[in-house]
């Protein structure tokens, strides 16, 4: 009977998950794994050789840090020297004269700004001709469809017409003007119910909206 009370004493213990465990014999287990434990004693074993190599090399690190910075400040002060050589050597005039030399310049470049290699254009190496494969004594119009002189008057004349009488820039009269239409078209198709007082409201209710749009 005892030893069930005891079975079942370690088993509530074990799943409860406590550090301690009571075994058969009334003795007190310790777990012999703890995974912060281990943790934390990893961490201070790998600080306490970090220092002791320091320790070690101390002398070797110094003087690789050393040769390094001797390295760049002799590198830094050879870029200063060129600095102030050219200087020394600068000529306003000739710089000027460059400058203007240079603008003047075509600049031709056989790459895109992409990068990548930019090949001629189809109308640099052939005709319009060729391109469409037609005898040799064929010549395109290249202004065809396209008014001369003497027709650019007219053309410009007939756009302020369409203008005129087909552009309407506000919305609103062209919604105002669609509706009226339609509602002409409607008496027009309507078998006689409509009457001359209808046909009147109508006529007011279109210029009380052609007044409204006129106030705004």
């Amino acid at each position: 009977m005892f030893g069930t009370f005891c079975r079942s004493l370690r088993a509530a213990l074990l799943s409860a998950g406590t550090p301690m465990v009571l075994s058969q014999m009334g003795r007190v287990q310790r777990p012999t794994s703890n995974p912060r434990i281990l943790k934390i004693r990893r961490h201070k074993i790998k600080k306490m050789k970090r220092k002791k190599r320091y320790k070690k090399y101390w002398y070797q690190y110094q003087r690789r840090h050393a040769v390094k910075k001797a390295k760049n400040e002799a590198k830094f002060r050879q870029r200063m020297n060129e600095m102030l050589d050219e200087m020394r050597n600068f000529e306003p005039l000739d710089y000027v004269k460059q400058t203007m030399r240079m603008a003047k310049w075509e600049w031709h470049s056989a790459v895109a700004p992409t990068g990548r290699k930019k090949y001629p254009h189809w109308s640099t190496l052939m005709s319009l001709e060729e391109l469409f494969g037609l005898e040799p004594g064929t010549h395109i119009d290249k202004r065809y469809g396209l008014p001369s002189l003497e027709e650019r008057p007219l053309v410009d004349k007939l756009q302020e017409d369409y203008r005129k009488l087909y552009w309407v820039e506000d919305s609103v009269a062209m919604v105002a003007q669609r509706r009226a239409e339609g509602m002409q078209m409607l008496l027009e198709r309507s078998d006689g119910g409509r009457t001359a007082d209808v046909q009147k409201e109508l006529q007011n209710s279109k210029s009380g909206e052609n007044a409204e749009h006129g106030k705004r």
